[in-house]
């Protein structure tokens, strides 16, 4: 099931967040998902390719760069959405803590 960006910010309605910094974020969520899509494509075609030839080494190339990419822009999105992944946490630890008070014996 795909959602869309405007479907993801409606559910996570973040009252600290602006929607454009929410919008971003997940538009950059997406590109580093694709650029994860294309690691896992390289290499599921590596395992199918002749160890040593040319279309191999050329594969294990893309996927070496490819791992440089992805970390940078992880590391990217952690330093321009410190405040978004935090209000993410924050949304988590209220739902574990309400998930608690539920759960917890009624008193008589």
């Amino acid at each position: 099931m795909s959602s869309t960006v405007d479907d993801k910010m409606e559910y996570c309605s973040l009252s600290d967040l602006t929607v454009g910094a929410l919008r971003d974020f997940y538009l950059d969520l997406d590109d580093l998902h694709d650029l994860c899509s294309t690691m896992v494509d390289y290499y599921e075609k590596e395992q199918r390719t002749t160890l040593g030839s040319d279309k191999y080494l050329n594969l294990v190339e893309s996927e070496v760069f490819l791992v440089k990419d992805i970390a940078s822009s992880a590391c990217e999105m952690l330093q321009k959405y410190k405040t978004v992944i935090n209000a993410f946490k924050r949304c988590r630890d209220d739902r574990e803590l309400a998930r608690k008070e539920l759960s917890k014996p009624k008193k008589k």
